[in-house]
Parts: C-alpha cells; sequence; structure tokens
C-alpha cells in the first residue's frame, strides 16, 4: 500500500457510515494479513498503520487496551483519530477509546513503525493483546 494507495484507503473510509468501518477494516486487514503470510516482500509503512489502527480498534471494541506506542506521520494519526472520533459517535466504539487513542498513536516526523514480527515476539499477537501465560 503506497502513499496513494494509504490515501485512496482513507477517502474509501472515510465515505463509509461508521457502521460499516469496521467490516471494511477488517477486509482490508485480512487481505494484508494473507499478503504477509505470503511472504510478499514485507508490508509498507502505511500498510503496517492499517493493522496497527485494527489492533486499536478490536482492543477499544473489548473494553481493552492496547500495550503498544505507535508514531506515525501526522496525516495519518489524524485520519486515524478522525475516523475513531466517527466510530465513537455512532457508539460502535466507547468513548474510553478517545483517551485510549491519545496515549497509543504518536504524531512523529519521520515514521518509525514498530516491526511487526517484534512486537508479536515481545508478547504480542497480530490483534495486539497483550499474550498472557498459561496456567498450569
Amino acid at each position: 500500500m503506497a502513499c496513494a494507495a494509504f490515501k485512496k484507503f482513507a477517502q474509501k473510509i472515510s465515505k463509509l457510515p461508521p457502521q460499516a468501518i469496521i467490516r471494511a477494516l477488517d477486509r482490508e486487514c485480512d487481505r494484508l494479513r494473507r499478503d504477509l503470510a505470503d511472504c510478499r516482500d514485507g508490508l509498507s509503512d502505511q500498510e503496517y498503520s492499517v493493522l496497527y489502527f485494527k489492533m486499536f480498534v478490536r482492543a477499544a471494541s473489548l473494553g481493552d487496551v492496547l500495550d503498544l506506542i505507535i508514531q506515525l506521520p501526522a496525516d495519518e494519526v489524524e485520519f486515524f483519530q478522525k475516523t475513531t472520533i466517527r466510530l465513537v459517535q455512532a457508539n460502535a466504539l466507547p468513548v474510553t477509546a478517545m483517551d485510549h487513542f491519545q496515549s497509543t498513536f504518536k504524531v512523529t516526523d519521520k515514521a518509525r513503525h514498530l516491526n511487526m514480527r517484534k512486537a508479536m515476539m515481545n508478547g504480542h499477537d497480530l490483534n495486539g493483546f497483550k499474550r498472557r501465560a498459561r496456567a498450569g
């Protein structure tokens, strides 16, 4: 997902009613995960940002907190923040999602994305939740 593809994705999401955003985000992330599983030449920074946002949305919808700090360019943070506001206003996410958004997404001049594999190795699954040690 090059910069132009991210802009197209953002325009598509911006035009959808809030109730359809999560389904569209699910479909896009399913596609990205398939690309990753098929050993495509890695994902772009923008593709990782979409996966991270989906992780955030899933955690927020379950009343959980994403245990990552994600640094993105200002335009991506602004888009994800506006989308989060729309989801909160439509009651698709709880109001607390806004506070969690502020603590999760940070603006950086130069996007420095965490490597998904590194995040997974640090105890996160692809849904963004901390893996819990199994009892017994």
